[in-house]
């Protein structure tokens, strides 16, 4: 994942690599961290997923997850002091039925 500043904002591209996405699509993200939706794109097309984050401080965002307009997480995001790890919390929910926690995933991303 990279994250570079645009304006007031972030752009965030990232690759997810697993037997369920062959040949590694790349997600791509900008947002003004205001917590607007923003379209996630994946191989620069629309794939029907929105985030909207928001920035809280300088080292932690909060970000809710949707699809087709339909929540599907929430993910809290903290930055080591250090600026070299990141820590993401997510909840995720079934499309179907947001009131009803289907998993809990914590990723660490390093540089």
């Amino acid at each position: 994942m990279t994250v570079e500043e645009v304006g007031t904002g972030w752009k965030l591209t990232y690759k997810v690599v697993s037997p369920d996405a062959p040949g590694s699509p790349v997600s791509t993200v900008l947002t003004l961290l205001d917590g607007k939706d923003v379209p996630v794109l994946v191989n620069g097309k629309p794939s029907g997923q929105t985030m909207g984050m928001r920035r809280i401080d300088s080292r932690h965002t909060v970000t809710v997850l949707k699809f087709e307009g339909k929540k599907t997480g929430i993910s809290k995001a903290e930055l080591s002091p250090n600026g070299k790890e990141l820590k993401v919390e997510s909840d995720y929910y079934a499309v179907s039925n947001t009131s009803g926690l289907v998993r809990k995933q914590i990723q660490y991303w390093d540089r």
